[in-house]
This record gives structure tokens, C-alpha cells and sequence, in this order.
């Protein structure tokens, strides 16, 4: 399964899809692109891995798990440890 990449570059958010360093779609904020990347998604039926600023692996959301208000976490820099990152505190 391929998947939709969402990933922060500067102060905006990015979506590409695997294999293709173009950008397809870019936004000012995080859950704007989350929600144009689980409708491609669908659409496609691709998976959504979300990426920190630094390229590391922050999350993948499958389609049974796409994001929405209640799961979607905030993506943190690379300097925060595993447990602040899930948890969500700072």
C-alpha cells in the first residue's frame, strides 16, 4: 500500500505522495492537511504517514485509524522524547 506523506517544511505543512520528492499540496496548518491528506487517502486507498520536521517517522495512520478531532496529535520537534510526544504534553 502506498502511502500519503504529511510533513511540516518551515511554517507550513506539506503533503507528497510516496516515492515523489514534488510537492502536491501545501498549508498553513497541521489538521488542514491531515484532512485534504485522509481524503486522497480514501480516495486512493493509501495509508497517511505523518513525518517531523527532521524526516523521522512521527506517526501512520491506517485507513481504520485515519485522524480526526479526537485522535489527532500535535507533531513536536525532534528533540522530544517518545513519551512527551505521546502523550501530547510538553
Amino acid at each position: 500500500m502506498s502511502s500519503v506523506i504529511v510533513m511540516p517544511m518551515g511554517d507550513q505543512w506539506v503533503i507528497k505522495m510516496e516515492g515523489s520528492e514534488e510537492v502536491y499540496s501545501i498549508f498553513e496548518e497541521e489538521e488542514e492537511a491531515l484532512d485534504a491528506a485522509k481524503e486522497i487517502a480514501l480516495a486512493q486507498a493509501k495509508r497517511i504517514v505523518v513525518l517531523r520536521e527532521d524526516g523521522t517517522l512521527y506517526t501512520i495512520y491506517e485507513s481504520d485509524n485515519f485522524p480526526s478531532e479526537d485522535n489527532t496529535p500535535e507533531v513536536t520537534g525532534p528533540g522530544d522524547d517518545e513519551e512527551d510526544i505521546k502523550s501530547g504534553s510538553d
